[in-house]
């Protein structure tokens, strides 16, 4: 025999054919559940009928041509002929048509009406002369069935068929023949066949059939008549008939076109109140400029709902040239229509109502610039602060300088500060004073930069009377910075009791440490045992503060606990050292444990500092914990004592 010699090149050339070969093989072979030829054997067998209708679900996704047989034999199946209809509907093949055909002929009862659903959903042309047998079947179930089958199908052989059966329908059927000529006329109109469509429409709006049918037929009258359409839509306007009504308010927001604009702005005055309100409403939202003059009539001598309609509707359709119009509604007396009116120039649509609201600002009539305050404010008029603020201070007006603080405390920034200072510096009522000191207030909390604030606040500070410098002060504790810190703490010996007394409040209610020498000042040493009681409580409040370094945090509790005499600031001390992590605070609080007034506020400081301690502490922890379990027995706090006895253990 003759020796072939292959190259090591060749073995690797033919191995990697062979990999390939095997992939491609892999890739051919499905899975059991996905191929044809298994499912189909599933149905063919005496497996369970759960297991044969997962099949059929499957065949929807995996079956062809060739699994029709097997489907189609269980159309009368008791629990599987719908099973076997999902799966028949979704094959694309036309075995599937003509099997079910096939079925229609022979079927009853609910398994024809459901085979007759299927060749509707498939919209098999052929089945027309069958469904049009079924359409005189004497069970009026399966006549309904063939007439919505129909209307499915659609095409001229249908909408004949479904034209004749109108005549001979029993009460019964009527409504499923009707539903499926009208079905058969949307078909028409997406085909663009709409004067077909129209001859359907109009001859199933001319029978006594039910009000929801005609009303559908009235519809599509009028889309398939476009433009010649609109005098019938106009006629069912103004009917008595409310199905009818809300028929045409639909199609005048859907349907398109200047013609129906037109129609629609003429009609409008001709209508009653409640029904003009609709349709202003639909020319509102049909953005057509050139309904403009006539809802500006609408707004004088209607009904407040009418007029309200078509004050909406013009600040949706956003035509500037009516802004005076609504400014001129707006500034009269309060009323819904001026509140209307304000709203909509306020949500217009358009940056030329910025405008507005300046120079109602600038009117002669103190309720005009009432309004251009709020309006300025609603539509966030930045630029337009410097001539706020100027009104703030110098309006002859009270309730125009309250507007204008208001829409500075809504938008105003720091440069607008020193005029909020300078309304409350000229104290011209209590109420704007205090307006000022929210509007300042409110400023500040929006800032980044707390010392740019304090800045203009501690300049004010020099100038106020004693009310005003009280407000000051107010607000540099909301800024809570160093230089705030320092304007309060030389307010404390204010020659004033007032200034004295709210700036020594504000030290004892500063939030960081930074004030603590304040507090413990007037804790050992004040002659007023309130600020005394106040120093204390708000030492032991931020001896507990995150500012607060360990060891800076303990000898603080311990300066605190000497100065004690009542139990309500031994509670306060308590709820202090929850907040610690070193076992001298844990002792401090353990120590509270035997004072039965005391004893449920030192349970909880005990157990709070025992989770952070490790394990190195138990011999300090558990006999504590112990002795809180005796006493806390049920609840949450016994659940973390009983944590911390097992990561002590």
């Amino acid at each position: 025999m003759k020796k072939i010699k292959i190259s090591v090149s060749s073995v690797f050339l033919i191995a990697c054919i062979l990999a390939v070969c095997r992939i491609a093989g892999a890739a051919d072979a499905k899975p059991a559940d996905q191929d044809e030829a298994a499912l189909i054997a599933v149905l063919q067998s005496n497996a369970l009928p759960q297991d044969k209708a997962v099949t059929c679900k499957k065949l929807a996704i995996y079956g062809g041509k060739a699994a029709v047989p097997a489907l189609a034999a269980l159309l009368s199946d008791e629990k599987l002929a719908s099973w076997a209809r999902i799966g028949l509907e979704a094959i694309p093949d036309p075995a599937v048509d003509e099997a079910l055909r096939d079925a229609a002929g022979k079927l009853q009862g609910r398994f024809l009406i459901g085979v007759i659903n299927s060749i509707g959903k498939r919209g098999d042309v052929k089945a027309v002369e069958c469904l049009s047998q079924k359409l005189k079947d004497a069970d009026a179930a399966v006549a309904s069935a063939a007439a919505a089958a129909l209307g499915r199908i659609g095409g001229e052989q249908s909408a004949q068929v479904l034209g004749q059966a109108l005549a001979g329908a029993s009460a019964a059927t009527l409504p499923a023949v009707c539903e499926g000529y009208l079905r058969n006329a949307d078909i028409f109109i997406s085909q663009g066949r709409n004067d077909e469509a129209a001859k359907i429409y109009d001859r199933v709006r001319g029978l006594q059939v039910s009000r929801h049918i005609r009303m559908e037929a009235m519809r599509g009258l009028i889309v398939a008549k476009q433009a010649t359409g609109i005098p019938v839509l106009i006629e069912q306007l103004k009917s008595d008939d409310t199905g009818m009504v809300a028929v045409a308010l639909g199609l005048a927001h859907e349907m398109p076109g200047v013609e129906l604009t037109k129609a629609l702005t003429t009609a409008v005055g001709t209508l009653p109140p409640e029904k003009q309100v609709y349709v202003i409403e639909a020319l509102g939202v049909r953005l057509d400029k050139s309904v403009v003059p006539t809802l500006l009539g609408l707004t004088r001598n209607s009904s407040t709902n009418v007029c309200l309609a078509a004050i909406a509707a013009l600040a949706k359709i956003a035509d500037v040239s009516v802004l005076p119009k609504l400014v001129e509604i707006a500034v009269q007396p309060d009323s819904e229509t001026s509140r209307a009116a304000q709203s909509a120039i306020a949500g217009f649509p358009s940056v030329e109502a910025d405008a507005t609201g300046v120079a109602l600002l600038a009117s002669r009539d103190a309720a005009a610039r009432i309004v251009g305050a709020d309006i300025i404010s609603r539509r966030a008029t930045y630029s337009a602060m410097p001539v706020v603020a100027k009104a703030a201070c110098e309006d002859a007006d009270q309730s125009v300088r309250a507007a204008c603080i208001n829409s500075l405390r809504e938008l105003g920034g720091l440069s607008d500060l020193p005029s909020l200072v300078d309304i409350l510096l000229k104290n011209k009522s209590e109420d704007e004073t205090q307006a000022a000191e929210k509007a300042m207030a409110t400023i500040c909390g929006r800032q980044t930069s707390a010392s740019a604030c304090a800045d203009t606040l501690v300049a004010g500070l020099a100038k106020a009377q004693p009310a005003q410098k009280c407000a000051l002060l107010r607000i540099l504790r909301s800024i809570g910075d160093a230089k705030a810190l320092q304007s309060i703490r030389a307010a404390m010996s204010d020659a004033n009791a007032e200034v004295k007394d709210v700036a020594t409040r504000l030290i004892c209610d500063w939030n960081t440490a930074d004030a603590a020498d304040d507090m413990l000042e007037l804790a050992k040493n004040s002659a007023n045992n309130t600020y005394k009681v106040l120093g204390l409580r708000g030492y032991i409040r931020v001896s507990g503060g995150k500012d607060v370094a360990g060891n800076k945090r303990l000898a603080m509790f311990k300066e605190a606990e000497m100065l004690i005499q009542r139990d309500d600031e031994r509670k306060i001390l308590l709820g202090a050292l929850g907040v610690a992590g070193d076992v001298e605070s844990f002792r401090m609080a353990a120590a509270y444990l035997d004072k039965p007034a005391l004893k449920d506020e030192a349970c909880l400081a005990v157990v709070s500092i025992a989770e952070r301690l490790n394990k190195g502490k138990a011999a300090d922890v558990v006999p504590v914990i112990e002795k809180v379990l005796t006493s806390v027995k049920q609840g949450k706090l016994a659940g973390r004592a009983r944590n911390v006895m097992n990561k002590m253990k």
